[in-house]
């Protein structure tokens, strides 16, 4: 027995799809005893985030439950569907992101924040699991600066006694 590629694709098979045949030699005849295709990639498309840097100012009193901005990606795949998660940061209990739609909203108020900015990592995958072996994502930046945010007022001061 042997295993050949095929040179008769069929009607259904795309650029990733490579057919073989298992053929088996008996009495000096080759019969074909199983012909299959094998797909190479079976998630050709990526998902891309439309921006990949995305800019917003709010202030330090935005409240709980606060729209920030909505992250948008596309992917070729006609099947796939795109699902936006948070890379872990910092004040990552400050902003949550919906992971359908790609809204980021405020998920505590920001005034306890001794910060000026913000700086988050949205990554958008086209499989539920990052694990997924067939997953692809892609990342965007999103920087959010906190405008009126006052510098402390704490000074550290130097006595003699």
């Amino acid at each position: 027995y042997w295993l050949q590629e095929s040179s008769i694709p069929p009607s259904t098979a795309t650029s990733m799809m490579t057919n073989y045949v298992l053929y088996l030699m008996l009495f000096g005849v080759a019969y074909s005893i199983c012909p299959w295709q094998y797909n190479s990639d079976v998630n050709p498309g990526k998902p891309e985030f439309i921006h990949h840097d995305y800019y917003v100012q709010m202030s330090p009193k935005t409240r709980n439950n606060t729209y920030i901005l909505q992250v948008s990606a596309s992917d070729p795949d006609v099947n796939d569907t795109m699902l936006y998660s948070l890379e872990l940061f910092a004040e990552h209990e400050y902003v949550t992101i919906n992971e359908t739609t790609g809204i980021l909203s405020s998920d505590k108020e920001f005034s306890d924040l001794q910060i000026y900015w913000l700086n988050i990592i949205v990554i958008v995958r086209d499989r539920p699991s990052l694990n997924d072996f067939y997953c692809r994502t892609d990342k965007a930046n999103v920087k959010i600066e906190l405008i009126g945010v006052e510098e402390s007022t704490s000074t550290l001061s130097n006595s003699t006694n």
